[in-house]
């Protein structure tokens, strides 16, 4: 949570949310000479603000807070949704940046780990950047090259030069290219969180030694992304989609959600009942068939 904002919650670390109570993790409210002196002072707290684990409207709340239309005060009950693509979620370089960073660097000065010494010697050669693999979105898969050496990031689209200026605990500051960035980094032993702008990013991690991710990519299923309540059905088994149409709505955090075919093809399983209350990543759907295609 952020020092420099009232916050009123009861959310821990390790607490477990449910679906059966209202999903309202807390309140972070600021206050400034003018309005505009509060709005920037909530971006920066909103900026300062970390969920990990947990999909939530954070980042969305984040975005809204910094636009131009919140700023000019154009913001009215139906701004949303006559503005449905006001706001593109896209994973940022720097938070790629922080996850790989954090990856390479995450045995540093440990003597007892085989790569702790971190500097990439090795005989007769450079010294040897870390190759960094992560996938952001369950399909945006990167090698990021981390030469922790040199300073520098290497990635498919463009090369990031590194200067590390803070770590406390998961909070991660960088110097990228002469600016600053700071987030909230978790590394798990299959994944990496990024706290960043208020955003969370998953960036999973490949077992070399595993049988491979528990389902492919565009396999059909549509999950729950988010814990809420089933507002409606629109399809059974055996009706015919066409990709993007809707399956069914999801209310969660006074939201509703649009789940939808990832592709064309026929609904084969439905798993939800209007009304009824689900779970982050529980699968409701799963389309078959890509373009009508048993």
């Amino acid at each position: 949570w952020p020092a420099r904002a009232r916050v009123d919650a009861a959310l821990e670390s390790g607490q477990r949310v449910g679906t059966f109570y209202d999903p309202m993790l807390g309140k972070v409210i600021v206050s400034g000479t003018t309005r505009e002196a509060a709005r920037r002072a909530l971006v920066n707290a909103l900026d300062d603000t970390a969920v990990l684990g947990l999909t939530t409207n954070l980042g969305f709340l984040r975005q809204l807070a910094a636009s131009d239309a919140y700023r000019d005060c154009e913001i009215d009950t139906g701004w949303l949704d006559s503005h449905p693509d006001a706001f593109v979620l896209e994973t940022p370089i720097p938070a790629w940046c922080l996850a790989a960073w954090s990856l390479a660097v995450a045995h540093d000065g440990d003597p007892r780990h085989p790569f702790g010494a971190n500097d990439g010697w090795r005989a007769g050669g450079e010294p040897a950047a870390v190759p960094i693999e992560l996938t952001a979105d369950d399909t945006d898969t990167r090698v990021l090259s981390v030469d922790v050496a040199a300073g520098v990031i290497t990635g498919p689209h463009r090369t990031v030069a590194v200067r590390p200026l803070a770590e406390e605990g998961e909070r991660v500051r960088l110097e990228l290219d002469d600016e600053v960035h700071e987030g909230h980094v978790l590394v798990t032993s299959g994944s990496v969180l990024v706290g960043y702008h208020g955003q969370s990013y998953v960036f999973e991690r490949p077992d070399a030694f595993g049988p491979g991710g528990s389902a492919a990519a565009g396999d059909g299923s549509v999950t729950a992304p988010m814990p809420g309540t089933v507002l409606a059905v629109h399809v059974a088994v055996g009706t015919t989609v066409a990709e993007g149409d809707t399956l069914g709505v999801l209310e969660a955090m006074k939201m509703e959600l649009a789940l939808k075919a990832p592709f064309a093809g026929v609904v084969t399983e439905v798993d939800a009942e209007v009304g009824g209350q689900v779970d982050l990543g529980r699968r409701l759907f799963i389309v078959g068939g890509h373009g009508g295609e048993g």
